[in-house]
């Protein structure tokens, strides 16, 4: 796919062992670098190949929703930040 035509990326970091049935899987997303995907990888070719899309997190934690908005939304910034920045 030519890199202009990448409108948006989201991430979600998981683990290379299935969680239980689809379902249950999809629900357990884990934040960049937490898991078995490669984020950093991915990112890096995404980024050579010329991709200058916004970039997010898609995930979903329990955990994390209890804690508010607020604390919430720092822990996910600072994923992201640690990520792009290593790449």
């Amino acid at each position: 796919m030519p890199p202009d035509r990448i409108l948006s990326v989201q991430l979600a970091d998981g683990m290379a062992e299935p969680a239980g049935t689809l379902e249950e899987d999809i629900i357990v997303r884990r934040m960049p670098r937490e898991g078995d995907f490669g984020l950093l990888a991915i990112v890096r070719r995404i980024a050579v190949a010329g991709v200058h899309a916004p970039v997010g997190i898609e995930t979903w934690d329990e955990q994390l929703l209890r804690q508010g908005p607020g604390p919430a939304a720092a822990r996910l910034a600072e994923a992201l930040r640690s990520l792009l920045a290593a790449a």
